[in-house]
């Protein structure tokens, strides 16, 4: 598309690059799961589960908080602190494995 094609860092693009609009991703997404056998769930609930199960593999709230695109950690725990609690009782109990050897 040579000077027509528009330049972005985005991954949902069109042909010419132009940025998709989360509107339309959110609706095109519900139409494709309303006519599938796939569990009804918002392409929001895709996005939480992505950086929930990121939490859990170990990765930390900073990493976890750039890839969302926060603004702050900060943000990135008030809605997934649930998971970082989970990480910590998971690191406490290889802790007292630990210990028990000892």
């Amino acid at each position: 598309m040579g000077d027509y094609y528009i330049e972005s860092d985005y991954i949902c693009t069109w042909p010419n690059g132009a940025v998709i609009t989360p509107n339309y991703l959110t609706k095109s997404f519900h139409e494709v799961i309303s006519k599938s056998a796939l569990p009804q769930v918002r392409l929001h609930d895709l996005r939480h589960s992505a950086a929930t199960n990121l939490l859990e593999l170990g990765f930390n709230v900073v990493q976890v908080a750039e890839w969302l695109g926060h603004e702050s950690p900060n943000t990135t725990l008030k809605f997934y602190g649930h998971a970082v609690k989970s990480s910590k009782m998971e690191m406490a109990d290889a802790l007292e494995k630990v210990l028990e050897k000892c």
